[in-house]
């Protein structure tokens, strides 16, 4: 096998990895699946046996399960309008313009560390892309997603490889006692640690303010936390080419449905549905107007079917 100058692994390398001298590393391994004519989606496959072999000694920490295996829902995953009884709880993912920039930035996260935050509103979409490109490129690590900051300080004492800490809404954890101090983070990440969190941009905005001189910095922590992590923002609206990407994904017709009444935003609608139904059925009498809107808004925007599933 001839080798191009300046790319691939050495030639000293391929004679260790094909005399059974050393066992690859990740990029030694995608570096001769390529060379090997192995396309991107061929070579899926491969990594992911590479990275069962590779965790398959290591300590679980507790409550861990293996990211491929998550539910997203429990992650923080908006359910979604349904539209046919018996349909998969989840609409089909419409790929975003930032998945690149984001897969990039947990790739090189997963190498020594790192902690990756997607600011956006609500319902913007920010938890489920997280949570796909976390099944894409670390589908065999473990993730903990813990229930407060004190189960994360916990796992900090004693950090297991290849662990991603999910930090959905991080908020709620930098908002309790103690919270997550800065150093705390820092040790996680020297160890190694992945961790992948979701903030709204006005508390990113906030939290990451400088300090006001003369008034206590009840931020100070949470400012230093913030630099730690590469923020990607997560736009309210589709782009016009997630919007045709969408188009082609509209067999599933929930996203047909979000994108015929796209005012509030195509992911808003996708996710806003069970949140008004709920509101419908359990309005109090004093807010019957407000249970009359939403009943009209559902028997103008959902479909037949969608509406006997919904009202029975």
């Amino acid at each position: 096998m001839s080798k191009i100058k300046g790319e691939g692994p050495a030639p000293s390398t391929l004679s260790d990895v094909f005399n059974g001298k050393s066992v690859p590393s990740r990029h030694t391994l995608r570096a001769l699946l390529k060379a090997c004519g192995v396309d991107e989606a061929g070579q899926q496959p491969w990594l992911a046996a590479y990275e069962r072999v590779s965790t398959a000694g290591l300590r679980r920490p507790a409550g861990a399960v293996r990211v491929r295996d998550a539910d997203p829902r429990r992650l923080g995953v908006h359910a979604s309008i349904q539209v046919e009884a018996g349909a998969d709880d989840l609409p089909t993912y419409v790929p975003r313009d930032f998945d690149a920039e984001l897969r990039t930035a947990v790739t090189v996260a997963s190498r020594a560390g790192g902690m990756v935050l997607l600011s956006g509103g609500s319902s913007v979409g920010k938890t489920r892309a997280l949570c796909e490109t976390a099944r894409a490129v670390l589908p065999e690590w473990w993730l903990l997603h813990p229930v407060d900051a004190a189960r994360v300080r916990a796992f900090a004492q004693t950090p297991a490889p290849r662990t991603v800490v999910w930090l959905d809404e991080l908020q709620r954890y930098l908002d309790q006692p103690e919270g997550l101090p800065a150093g705390l983070i820092r040790d996680l990440l020297a160890a190694g640690t992945v961790v992948l969190a979701t903030l709204w941009p006005d508390e990113v905005a906030t939290r990451s303010a400088p300090r006001v001189p003369g008034e206590q910095d009840r931020h100070a922590e949470d400012r230093e936390v913030l630099k730690l992590a590469r923020i990607i923002d997560v736009p309210a609206a589709f782009s016009p080419a997630e919007w045709n990407r969408a188009e082609q994904l509209a067999g599933d017709g929930r996203i047909r449905i979000a994108l015929q009444h796209a005012d509030p935003g195509v992911t808003q609608v996708l996710a806003a549905g069970p949140e008004l139904i709920r509101r419908w059925q359990h309005a109090p009498t004093s807010q019957c107007y407000g249970q009359a809107v939403i009943t009209w808004l559902c028997l103008r925007v959902v479909t037949p079917a969608a509406r006997e599933f919904c009202f029975h």
